[in-house]
């Protein structure tokens, strides 16, 4: 029960965190030393069905109550200070990279601990490049524009798997993050429907690949994934403060980085 009660915990601020500016629901699970547990879960479900299902179903669970409860007051304190809050999240990322390089197993500096981060932020923020609206969605009038649909589900749910990524930045640069909205808002089905089925098809053979190679090469795996995390910062980072926001941004910076030292510590 104790358990169960801390992955709630965890999905709430997962689920929270996820509709700020430049924050990503796989950093967060990162922060929070989940990230891995999530992916081998989806990854590996029937082979512990049970503890699976009872493990996800608390994150899910603490993610929906979190969006629900406490995001709007998130959005408002990040509005409202976004410069001390944008500090905190950064000294937050920084402190979960010490977490990852432990994940890793490497045990000694080479190239190739510089090489995989480098491909990591290189991928994220390449991705950044790409012009928004590749794909143009006006109505679905026929097969053509039903596998464009499925095409931008699949790649949308990478960016829901890999942390760095931002999944609205990914739906505006496939052109569907407006008609995804006007599909919600009208509940559109015809429209939703597929790009739900082509997601969760997305989500699960994400997860397989990346389980695999987190069981197969660990440490490539986590020093990539460090690398999509540092590049996250790019989205996060404000610009310098001054005057009075110099010290209050460097409390809470120095806030972020050492939280994440009793979040590990808590986490295992």
């Amino acid at each position: 029960m104790k358990e169960i009660f801390k992955n709630l915990l965890k999905g709430t601020v997962i689920g929270s965190s996820m509709l700020l500016p430049g924050v990503s629901g796989g950093t967060t699970a990162i922060i929070l030393g989940v990230y891995d547990k999530i992916i081998a879960a989806v990854s590996s479900f029937f082979r512990h069905p049970k503890q699976n299902l009872i493990f996800l179903c608390a994150i899910i669970a603490g993610g929906l109550f979190g969006m629900l409860a406490f995001s709007k007051g998130l959005l408002y304190v990040t509005e409202t200070y976004p410069l001390p809050m944008h500090y905190l999240f950064i000294g937050a990322i920084l402190g979960s990279i010490p977490l990852l390089i432990k994940k890793s197993t490497i045990r000694q500096i080479t190239p190739k601990a510089f090489f995989y981060p480098v491909i990591g932020a290189a991928l994220v923020l390449i991705l950044e490049l790409l012009p928004e609206n590749l794909f143009v969605f006006t109505e679905l009038t026929g097969p053509a524009d039903y596998l464009l649909l499925f095409i931008a589900g699949l790649i949308t749910a990478v960016a829901l798997v890999l942390p760095g990524l931002s999944v609205s930045f990914m739906l505006l640069v496939l052109g569907i993050y407006k008609p995804t909205l006007q599909a919600i808002g009208t509940m559109n089905l015809a429209f939703l429907l597929p790009l739900l089925i082509s997601v969760c098809i997305g989500i699960v053979v994400s997860t397989k690949l990346l389980g695999t190679a987190m069981a197969r090469h660990p440490q490539g795996t986590f020093l990539i994934i460090a690398g999509f995390v540092l590049a996250s910062l790019k989205s996060v980072y404000p610009g310098l403060p001054t005057g009075i926001n110099i010290p209050i941004c460097l409390g809470t910076f120095a806030a972020g980085l050492t939280g994440i030292v009793f979040v590990s510590k808590f986490s295992d």
